[in-house]
């Protein structure tokens, strides 16, 4: 085996080499992404769980606005903390769906706590306050599409909170 023989053999074993090594690269891209996506769902899970188990105190402030009672000062500030927070958590989850790490129907799912959450009269007045000024508008036309073919109603919140549906 002569000289050039030898280099054209070199070259093909850190050629496969070469190639080893992007596939030992793309699978780590892979995992990396999935690592990322379980990140994110569990993050996401976290805050959704936060917001909508509460405390007793705002629990208290949910109960007198289904029961249609008229909110003290620091309770109707309590109120617009939590919807700040809540409408922030929907739009946190946006920004993930379309950066491709949460899953669409997943997030769908959680769109329906939005729902939910605005066939209340005060956080829908809180949204139509807020949204314009404190949001993105691309996460703003979102939420105003969503609403669209999936209307928030009175009795769907009713129906979601009734104590005769708790098991």
């Amino acid at each position: 085996m002569n000289i050039d023989q030898l280099g054209s053999l070199g070259e093909f074993v850190g050629s496969i080499g070469v190639m080893f090594s992007l596939f030992l690269l793309i699978g780590q891209i892979r995992s990396g992404i999935k690592t990322a996506r379980a990140s994110t769902l569990q993050e996401i899970q976290r805050d959704m769980r936060e917001l909508l188990t509460g405390d007793i105190e705002r629990a208290g402030i949910v109960m007198k606005i289904r029961r249609g009672e008229a909110l003290g000062d620091e309770e109707r500030l309590i109120q617009g903390q939590w919807a700040l927070m809540m409408f922030r958590a929907f739009e946190t989850q946006w920004f993930h769906v379309k950066a491709g790490t949460l899953d669409q129907y997943l997030h769908q799912g959680y769109l329906q706590h939005l729902r939910y959450a605005l066939s209340n009269p005060v956080v829908m007045s809180q949204w139509s306050d807020q949204k314009e000024t404190m949001f993105h508008s691309e996460f703003v036309s979102y939420v105003d599409r969503f609403l669209i073919t999936n209307p928030p109603s009175i009795q769907a919140l009713h129906q979601y909170a009734s104590p005769e549906n708790e098991d």
